[in-house]
């Protein structure tokens, strides 16, 4: 991906790959849906959503669930207003490990494309950005989620696994897709859960500060699933509708 496209979906940070907390099964529904709200200084500045499109037979990881994404954002960017619209597809095997992804998105217009695939200890990114094609590859582990910024989705997945409970500290490490690097995060509980209205439902939520990016996200403790999403710096709140 470009500087340009990494600079206009900074806004959010998402978490990209975990390991260590004695993770969960996947299990994913086709046609199970999320929709997030962004807003920043109590504004809104865009949406996105999500939808599992096919469970199908995977090899010895299980299952492999197939999902599609939608993004549009209107941002300020250092004074610059940038307008961002992503599309794209990823599917993730019964361990919530990426196989594959694709992002077809423009940044005030320019159009950049790009392809991921995971096949054993190596990642490996084709893109297309101003005419130019891209080819660039990373060592991996096997057990990273994937992240793509701003599509939430793939974090509520990865948290799914992690089932994170009160009081819990779980450290991990995770891979950005726009990095094609690694990154560290530390996922600290609160001891006590929080209850937050979500769609118009009250959900009982275990409350994380995440660092070293200084977000909080409120995780719900039945499920693992994220429901909100916060950077008090930037302003930043992003919530499921």
């Amino acid at each position: 991906m470009s500087r340009a496209m990494t600079v206009a979906v900074s806004c959010a940070v998402v978490l990209a790959c975990a390991a260590g907390a004695a993770p969960r099964d996947l299990v994913c529904r086709a046609g199970e849906s999320e929709k997030w709200a962004f807003a920043a200084a109590g504004k809104p500045i865009g949406t996105m959503d999500a939808t599992c499109t096919s469970v199908r037979k995977g090899a010895a990881s299980g299952p492999l669930c197939d999902w599609r994404f939608g993004l549009k954002l209107d941002l300020n960017v250092q004074g610059r207003a940038v307008k961002l619209a992503m599309k794209g597809t990823f599917t993730l095997n019964s361990k919530g490990r990426p196989t594959v992804a694709a992002i077809n998105a423009t940044v005030n217009g320019q159009a950049q494309k790009a392809t991921i695939t995971f096949a054993g200890r190596k990642a490996a990114i084709a893109s297309i950005a101003g005419g130019q094609a891209v080819r660039k590859g990373a060592p991996i582990t096997g057990q990273e989620y994937l992240s793509i910024n701003n599509v939430m989705t793939l974090l509520s997945l990865a948290t799914r696994t992690l089932g994170v409970q009160p009081g819990q500290t779980v450290k991990a490490p995770f891979f950005a897709v726009e990095m094609m690097g690694s990154l560290d995060f530390t996922l600290t509980a609160k001891p006590k859960t929080e209850t937050v209205t979500v769609g118009g439902k009250k959900v009982e939520c275990v409350v994380c500060d995440v660092s070293p990016i200084g977000a909080r996200i409120h995780l719900s403790k039945a499920t693992g699933e994220m429901v909100r999403y916060a950077m008090e710096s930037q302003g930043l709140v992003i919530t499921r509708r």
